[in-house]
Formats: C-alpha cells, sequence, structure tokens
C-alpha cells in the first residue's frame, strides 16, 4: 500500500509535468498518439488531445505559481525539478516549504489535488 497522502502524490505529479513542459514546451502528457474519439455537443476530440491541453493549463498555472515563490524557494524548485545549479542554505527545508507553497498556490487557483 502507498503510504504517501494523495495531495502529495499530485503535487509531484504537476511539478514532473510543469518540469517536461519548461524543457520541451510541447507534449507533457505522456500519453499515447492514439485513442478513443470523444464526441460532447457536436464535436469531436481525440481524448489525448484534450488530456494534453489539461497537462498543458495546469503546467502554466504551476510556472505562474512557481514565479510567485520567494527566491529561494523557487530556486529549490528549479534545482529539484530542473536540475538547475544553485548553492542554497537549507536546500531540503526550502524546497518543502516551495512545494507546500506550490501546493497552497495551485489549490487557490483551482487546480485538483486530490482532496
Amino acid at each position: 500500500m502507498n503510504d504517501i497522502a494523495p495531495q502529495e502524490m499530485y503535487l509531484e505529479r504537476h511539478l514532473v509535468t510543469w518540469a517536461r513542459w519548461m524543457r520541451s514546451g510541447e507534449w507533457v502528457a505522456g500519453h499515447s498518439h492514439s485513442s478513443a474519439v470523444i464526441s460532447s455537443g457536436g464535436a469531436s476530440e481525440h481524448f489525448d488531445d484534450m488530456l494534453e491541453a489539461t497537462e498543458r493549463r495546469i503546467a502554466k498555472v504551476t510556472d505562474s505559481v512557481i514565479a510567485d515563490l520567494a527566491n529561494d524557494q523557487r530556486a529549490a524548485i528549479h534545482h529539484a525539478y530542473l536540475h538547475a545549479v544553485y548553492r542554497l542554505k537549507n536546500y531540503m527545508e526550502t524546497l518543502e516549504a516551495g512545494r507546500q507553497a506550490v501546493a497552497l498556490g495551485l489549490r487557490r487557483r483551482g487546480v485538483w489535488m486530490g482532496e
């Protein structure tokens, strides 16, 4: 059984998705490129396209939340997820504070965190 809280799993997924989006700017969901077609309101759209759009939106919201962090927290997030090189005192504590600030910011912006 997984001992990690659902909120932590969603936070990690959103941060990893953001990191993929930051590195590529393209496809971030990692889903296959072929799936069933969904029809809604007379318009058909591939399920993968809907997932990609959602993942891209969440990555952009995550980026906005990270941009609003304190400098040391933003640097810790960039170091952990983008492998940017920073020297930080109390790195682990700063990273955890940054992660919690990101979680709060995502909740405030309506991103589902598994609650």
